[in-house]
């Protein structure tokens, strides 16, 4: 398994910058979540064509998305994050 670090900062410290580290499978079903939370469960699994059932075991770490879709879930994330 791969193992990403993320700088976070602190809470009430800017200039205090912390690693933490965050496993794929983290990253992969936090995102997934993230897109869930903003679409939720039905809408999301329309515009990915996907059924609800994958997105709750994506986003419960069980397996992963396909790589095409997981950059489609990044976009959107992105998307909803700009608005």
């Amino acid at each position: 398994e791969v193992v990403i670090v993320r700088r976070t900062r602190c809470i009430g410290h800017n200039a205090c910058i912390t690693p933490r580290m965050v496993t794929d499978r983290e990253l992969y079903s936090q995102t997934v979540a993230r897109a869930i939370d903003n679409y939720g469960y039905s809408e999301l699994a329309l515009i990915l064509n996907v059924t609800v059932e994958d997105l709750d075991s994506w986003a419960t770490g069980q397996s992963r998305p396909p790589a095409h879709t997981f950059f489609r879930i990044i976009n959107l994330t992105r998307a909803t994050a700009r608005q």
